[in-house]
């Protein structure tokens, strides 16, 4: 037989694969087409075979994978018979297919095959097969290979988003909830202190409106902080002791801030704003009588070993609240106290669960301790 017969038949041994693999997708017949000792690679990552078995192995996770047959039209083909008994195909093949009901097109698939003569017939030994890496054209698909990969990993990020999102959802239905029960809460507080306010004066207004502005703070900063009901203490007393003294002093004041750095949440962090939002306007009102530098200075610190806890209220906490203003006049105490303010300190460090000192002298230092 001459070399162009032995070419014929080799071609036709080759179509007999592609029709098989491609267009019929049929592992029996692949199998008959294919030797004893069949190895080859594919374009997914562990398309690696060095058996016969492992091979068909491959081939039938294929077809199953993709079980619609597949049309191809032959771009280019190389067929050479370096002996008597091998023969070498290399071809570049565009393939069209339907697959989860998307039209498919993959092009530039690269084959290259190496066929050992039988008594009868060509078998197909070894298999090569790629994609450009780089070449995808504006209308075809990436390589039918890769759609499970890159399907798996979608899945992965879908179902990862999915629980993201989940999430984000519970927490929306917990951070409705909460603000729900809180404004209802801090309406009927504002209620409260409304009542307690005698609102005689444009003073007493001002003062009404920065307890109010206190507790808005509050919510200012979880609605910042984007979290349910944890309010970071230092950083609401900067801002609170900022407005009131902005909006308040007719001089310069030093806000001395040395609350520890914890959370609170709102049913505390309320309470010690309105305390210290008091003990700042006393202060302003009261304090600053000369021209010696002013400051102000909260406070909040462990009161024995461990740490501050906050629950229900707080626990093994100590706060100081002082001034650099003139000692606090004798004719007044916590216990007799008629002012409006006074009676909102002694109210708040109730409500916290603390006990309210009173040291008039230097100057005055108010201290609520909070025991273990």
């Amino acid at each position: 037989m001459n070399t162009d017969a032995k070419l014929q038949e080799l071609r036709a041994c080759w179509l007999r694969y592609l029709d098989a693999y491609l267009s019929q997708r049929n592992l029996e017949a692949i199998s008959e087409l294919v030797g004893p000792g069949i190895h080859g690679v594919g374009t997914a990552l562990d398309e690696l075979a060095f058996s016969r078995e492992a091979s068909l192995q491959l081939f039938q996770r294929d077809i199953a994978q993709a079980a619609n047959p597949i049309a191809y039209t032959i771009r280019k083909e190389h067929l050479s018979i370096p002996s008597a008994t091998v023969g070498l195909v290399v071809c570049e093949l565009d393939l069209t297919t339907e697959m989860l009901g998307q039209q498919l097109k993959l092009n530039h698939m690269r084959m290259s095959l190496v066929f050992v003569r039988t008594r009868d017939d060509w078998l197909l030994e070894h298999i090569h097969v790629s994609f450009p890496a780089e070449l995808h054209g504006p209308d075809e698909s990436y390589p039918y290979k890769e759609l499970e990969e890159r399907a798996a990993i979608l899945q992965r990020e879908v179902t990862e988003r999915t629980a993201r999102l989940q999430h984000a959802l519970a927490q929306k239905d917990i951070l409705m909830r909460e603000l729900h029960h809180r404004v209802k809460n801090n309406l009927s507080l504002v209620s409260s202190l409304i009542g307690l306010s005698d609102l005689n004066s444009a003073d007493d207004v001002a003062d009404i409106r920065h307890r109010i502005k206190a507790i808005g703070l509050v919510h200012d900063k979880l609605f910042q902080l984007g979290t349910a009901d944890q309010v970071p203490l230092r950083e609401y007393l900067q801002d609170l002791l900022q407005t009131v003294f902005g909006s308040l002093a007719t001089r310069p004041i030093e806000i001395q801030n040395q609350a520890a750095e914890i959370e609170l949440p709102s049913h505390l962090a309320i309470p010690l704003g309105l305390l210290v939002n008091e003990l700042a306007t006393n202060a302003i009102k009261y304090g600053f009588t000369d021209e010696s530098p002013a400051w102000f200075l909260v406070q909040l610190e462990p009161a024995g070993p461990g740490e501050i806890r906050a629950g229900q209220d707080i626990r093994n906490a100590v706060l100081r609240v002082t001034n650099s203003g003139p000692p606090f006049p004798d004719g007044v105490s916590l216990e007799t106290a008629e002012s409006m303010g006074l009676r909102l300190v002694q109210a708040m460090a109730e409500q916290l669960g603390g006990q309210l000192e009173l040291t008039r002298k230097p100057r005055p230092l108010f201290t609520v301790t909070f025991p273990a």
